[in-house]
């Protein structure tokens, strides 16, 4: 228990430590509505990442044509017959990372992962030995 004002005569009683109302139901609750701001953060600085990952499956004309959003609501009946078919669900395709991972310019990305960990183990290993 800490001290509080009614033994200095000020009035008041026995708070236990750390003053947030205990451990019960009221305790809890006001617990819960300090982490909701914290929460509140979270969901907001989560959905631009659930918008690239949903882009990602998504096929260029329709990434520079429509919002991510309207992949999950699309309601085709109010778009033209060229547009309808980059809100389907079924136009979600894998190409993208396909492009990517089998990128033969000079490398790669596949070889040019593999030639970051050949640098980036090594770099974290040595000074760790030394």
């Amino acid at each position: 228990m800490v001290a509080t004002s009614s033994e200095t005569g000020l009035g008041g009683g026995l708070v236990p430590e750390g003053g947030d109302g205990g451990d019960g139901l009221v305790g809890r609750f006001y617990g819960f509505l300090r982490q909701l701001p914290l929460w509140a953060i979270v969901v907001i600085w989560t959905i631009p990442t659930l918008g690239l990952f949903i882009n990602s499956f998504r096929p260029r004309a329709g990434q520079r044509g429509l919002g991510w959003w309207q992949v999950l609501t699309a309601d085709n009946q109010e778009l033209p017959a060229s547009e309808q078919s980059l809100l389907n669900p079924e136009s979600l395709t894998l190409e993208n990372y396909r492009t990517v991972l089998e990128a033969s310019t000079t490398a790669n990305l596949g070889e040019s992962l593999l030639n970051s960990f050949a640098i980036a183990i090594p770099a974290t290993i040595i000074p760790i030995a030394i």
